[in-house]
């Protein structure tokens, strides 16, 4: 009796890790700072003093925040579908959407020439069930080809009204919207 080796359809492949991209927090560790400082040498003798330094401690600590949370997102693509991972959100650390339910991805680029860091990547999921099939979640994160393709081949999705075939090479002469559904 003879053993066929498994074909690369039937074998469940090896999850591929996706990390956050670095960010600079000098910005909000300095509003941070001014903040906290403006008390510390009884800056804030007036009411509009507080009000400046509270708002920028707050704005220092929101934006610390956002880029904590973009810094620390991961997605995972693995056989079974697609695990976004992040520690800093509170509300929902981990979500894991299968292929099927993963109904539509969208590239924005924004801007005229842009870099990588103005293209982004929308990912849509039918989180509904058939007794409640029009809730979409959507997961945003800045554009990354290979990601996208294996998303777009994973899930099955055709191109949209438009004819980009290397996802590495965005026609980008214009601000647009690639989709894929």
């Amino acid at each position: 009796m003879t053993m066929s080796a498994p074909t690369s359809e039937s074998a469940a492949m090896e999850p591929i890790h996706f990390t956050g991209f670095k960010r600079n927090v000098a910005a909000s560790v300095g509003l941070i700072l001014g903040g906290g400082l403006a008390f510390t040498m009884n800056l804030t003798d007036t009411f509009f003093a507080e009000a400046i330094a509270w708002s920028f401690f707050a704005w220092g600590v929101l934006l610390l925040y956002a880029n904590l949370l973009e810094m620390n997102e991961t997605f995972i693509v693995s056989s079974e579908g697609l695990q976004v991972r992040n520690p800093f959100r509170l509300w929902a650390m981990n979500k894991f959407w299968t292929w099927d339910k993963i109904e539509r991805v969208d590239i924005w680029v924004r801007r005229f020439d842009p870099t990588y860091e103005n293209i982004y990547l929308q990912v849509y999921h039918n989180a509904g069930d058939e007794l409640d099939p029009g809730v979409l979640q959507r997961e945003d994160t800045r554009y990354r080809a290979e990601l996208t393709s294996l998303i777009i081949e994973k899930a099955g999705l055709k191109a949209d009204g438009h004819d980009v075939a290397d996802l590495t090479d965005l026609p980008t002469m214009q601000p647009a919207r690639y989709k894929w559904t």
